[in-house]
């Protein structure tokens, strides 16, 4: 290990104090922390699941107000925790995507990406969704889709009928 000397202004080393950091007692063991935290960052923007893994710990911090402010006050957001459980894996695609490479097969690696952002952000909507079936939907506020509900089944009747011709051409 190396000792390394750096002068920090007041307020950084102020702010670097009042973090919470697991096990970190002085600025030395903090600065460790951070740099070990950053490292996993970068290294975890090249693998999906570490990148998952990342995002998940970046939204910590708002899972655990949410959770303490419903236990407390004896509610709870399916919304909320379905957005918070997809959101991860939607950002991670685009954060940890394969390299695309500069050759005639950058395409295909394209379309790969695609494929999977597409399906990642389709199955988080097909669970928002999933939500609004009943009456009562299990949200803080109970209206809180029903403004989206109706532009939602707009367009689905429009995909439908648009689609129906090639639909009915494959039978």
């Amino acid at each position: 290990m190396q000792t390394v000397s750096v002068r920090v202004p007041d307020e950084d080393l102020e702010w670097l104090m009042a973090l919470d950091i697991a096990g970190a007692r002085n600025p030395s063991d903090r600065i460790r922390s951070l740099i070990a935290t950053n490292r996993r960052q970068r290294e975890g923007t090249t693998d999906y699941v570490a990148c998952v893994a990342m995002l998940r710990d970046f939204l910590r911090p708002f899972q655990d107000v949410v959770s303490t402010v419903e236990r407390r006050e004896k509610v709870h957001s399916e919304v909320v925790a379905t957005i918070l459980g997809g959101l991860p894996d939607v950002m991670a695609e685009a954060i940890a995507f394969p390299a695309v490479p500069n050759d005639e097969s950058a395409v295909a690696a394209l379309t790969r990406i695609e494929a999977d952002l597409a399906g990642r952000m389709m199955r988080l909507l097909v669970r928002l969704l999933r939500l609004s079936i009943t009456q009562t939907v299990p949200a803080y506020d109970q209206g809180v889709l029903d403004t989206y509900i109706a532009e939602i089944a707009e367009i689905a009747d429009l995909i439908r009928d648009r689609r129906r011709p090639a639909l009915t051409k494959e039978r």
